[in-house]
């Protein structure tokens, strides 16, 4: 599995549109994909036409994986998931950043994500 992130503090550098971009590419290597949409706008699920996901928050991203992987939506595309945003995630950069150990977590809980989803 290969996790890809585009994260920049910076507004309007094309994260999204790069992320959008990529998550539409890999499943066309026969790649499944899981676009993980934390702006809490939501632009990369609007994209996809997938309505934002229950408000949740953004604490149960770690806690609690069986509430995370209900929220997991399919797109029209084949071998392309999209976890939309929600608004709790506006504050998730710092969550991470108060966080110990927060890049193992992390890396950690998006391997646990490993799932078959048809």
């Amino acid at each position: 599995m290969k996790i890809v992130a585009s994260y920049s503090i910076k507004g309007g550098v094309g994260k999204t549109a790069a992320s959008v971009n990529l998550a539409y590419a890999a499943p066309k290597a026969a790649n499944e994909t899981l676009l993980i949409d934390l702006d809490p706008e939501g632009a990369s699920s609007f994209y996809f036409r997938i309505g934002a996901s229950k408000k949740e928050k953004s604490s149960y991203f770690f806690t609690k994986k069986n509430r995370l992987l209900s929220q997991v939506k399919g797109s029209n595309y084949k071998r392309l998931d999209i976890l939309p945003a929600n608004l709790s995630f506006r504050n998730f950069d710092i969550m991470l950043n108060n966080m110990s150990q927060s890049k193992q977590r992390l890396k950690e809980l998006l391997s646990s994500l490993k799932i078959n989803m048809i």
